[in-house]
C-alpha cells in the first residue's frame, strides 16, 4: 500500500452559492504540462474538472472547459527546441453562484471568445455544457488533461466551430478533502 498525500480545503470557504462568493477563492490549483516535441505549430489546449460524488452519483463541482491558448509561437516562443513548459494555476471556487442547476452555471465555465478565429487574442474557452453543484464535505477529485493539437475551423450556415487533431495528451489526477 502506497499513501498519497491530500490537501484538506475549507468547505465552509468553498461553499458559497452566491455571485459575491466567487471573488473569495478557496484553494489553489498548479499543474505542468512539458513538451518535448519541438513543434511550435499545434495548439496547446488545457481542461480541469472537480468532480464529487454526492447522494450516490458524481457531479461536477469545477469545470474549466476546454482552453485553447493557442500555439507556442503565439505564446512568444520562437525556437523549436525545447523543452517547453506550461504551468496552469489558478484561484479556485466551488459553487454555483446562485445559478443551481443549467450548463454552464456556476464554475462550470462557458465559452469565452468562441467562436472567434479572426481574434487578435489567441486565447478562447469552449464550454462542456455540464452543471457545476455546490460541494459538500468528503473528497474531491480533480482531472486536469493538457494537450497538443491541430485545429481546423469551419463555417456553416453562419456558425464557426473547431474540432482538434490531438497528438500528445497528458492526464493528472489528484484528490482534495473538504472539511
Amino acid at each position: 500500500m502506497v499513501g498519497v498525500p491530500s490537501f484538506v480545503w475549507s468547505l465552509s470557504k468553498c461553499n458559497g452559492d452566491t455571485p459575491q462568493a466567487a471573488t473569495t477563492p478557496c484553494g489553489q490549483e498548479e499543474n505542468v504540462y512539458e513538451d518535448t516535441t519541438g513543434d511550435l505549430t499545434d495548439d496547446v489546449l488545457w481542461n480541469m474538472t472537480a468532480t464529487q460524488w454526492q447522494d450516490g452519483k458524481l457531479v461536477t463541482l469545477y469545470d474549466s472547459g476546454t482552453q485553447d491558448y493557442g500555439t507556442w509561437a503565439s505564446l512568444g516562443v520562437t525556437l523549436a527546441v525545447g523543452p517547453f513548459d506550461a504551468v496552469f494555476n489558478q484561484d479556485l471556487n466551488f459553487e454555483t453562484l446562485g445559478v443551481p442547476t443549467g450548463p454552464n452555471n456556476g464554475n462550470c465555465l462557458a465559452n469565452f471568445n468562441y467562436p472567434n478565429p479572426q481574434s487578435s487574442i489567441p486565447f478562447f474557452i469552449i464550454a462542456d455544457n455540464r452543471t457545476c453543484a455546490n460541494p459538500v464535505a468528503g473528497p474531491v477529485f480533480f482531472t486536469a488533461t493538457s494537450q497538443l493539437a491541430t485545429p481546423t475551423w469551419t463555417t456553416k450556415n453562419g456558425v464557426t466551430t473547431v474540432k482538434y487533431n490531438t497528438k500528445h495528451t497528458l492526464t493528472q489526477n489528484w484528490i482534495i478533502y473538504l472539511q
